[in-house]
């Protein structure tokens, strides 16, 4: 079965983007997909709803998010997660104070039942990150922006010698309106240095899931950031077989992420 993931920053919801986001989804083709930030809570939702007549067109059970799914955070976003009707349901996966998505799915060549999760981690602090982790329940799959990089990673163990001096700074708000241009970038620099702990994935592998790309390709790679914080993980009872982060497409500051997995 195909997986995809995508943060698309609102891109269902923005009437010069979604159409190009939709052909992407079909072309693709994917058997189950998750998209955190799908849209923004106070945007146009006849935008959203038409995105989702086209989905359902295509064959999908399509879940939205019914809360923020980084809690009482200043963009205010929400996920789609999408199944192929016939191959399952989708429902919200709450998680605390948090919500993800979470389909139960019937592989079609074993027909054994997977139980596939998505979820949006908060971009501040690992500790927040962890936090939300309590309360994820047991997955075959686990895909989505986790907003968190492996230890080993390269990057991110020369990224952890910044930690000291991060830590120093006060937290900047993210919200344009409330910060100038020298502050968001320093809240940015601060997050990114942040999502280089490793200790999220280090509790996702305890929790016997492992990445499909052990490679760390960067799911963010705008010319000046080559970070990997968007995962598709499974269990060991799964093989991944072409992993791609799709570099062409260009309507997210992130890049789409998709595996097949048998």
């Amino acid at each position: 079965m195909k997986y995809l993931s995508y943060n698309t920053l609102a891109g269902f919801g923005d009437p010069d983007r979604k159409e190009l986001l939709l052909d992407f989804v079909e072309s693709i083709n994917p058997d189950v997909a998750f998209f955190s930030e799908a849209y923004k809570t106070h945007t146009n939702l006849s935008v959203v709803q038409s995105s989702t007549r086209v989905l359902e067109e295509l064959g999908y059970d399509v879940i939205l998010g019914q809360d923020s799914v980084v809690n009482k955070r200043t963009d205010q976003t929400n996920f789609i997660g999408i199944v192929r009707r016939k191959l399952g349901r989708g429902s919200i996966m709450q998680m605390g104070h948090y919500q993800g998505y979470i389909a139960n799915v019937t592989e079609p060549d074993s027909g054994e039942l997977l139980r596939v999760g998505g979820i949006h981690l908060d971009d501040r602090n690992e500790e927040l990150r962890l936090q939300q982790l309590s309360h994820l329940p047991s997955l075959d799959v686990l895909m989505g922006d986790l907003n968190a990089m492996h230890g080993q990673d390269l990057i991110a163990k020369s990224l952890r010698f910044l930690h000291p001096f991060t830590q120093r700074l006060k937290e900047f708000d993210t919200d344009p309106s409330k910060t100038n241009k020298v502050q968001q970038i320093m809240s940015l620099g601060q997050r990114i240095v942040r999502m280089a702990d490793g200790r999220v994935l280090d509790e996702l592998l305890r929790l016997g899931l492992q990445d499909s790309d052990p490679t760390h390709q960067p799911t963010i790679d705008n010319g000046i950031i080559y970070v990997q914080i968007d995962h598709i993980l499974h269990t060991d009872s799964l093989r991944p077989s072409e992993y791609t982060v799709h570099r062409n497409i260009n309507l997210s500051d992130h890049k789409p992420i998709s595996v097949n997995l048998v």
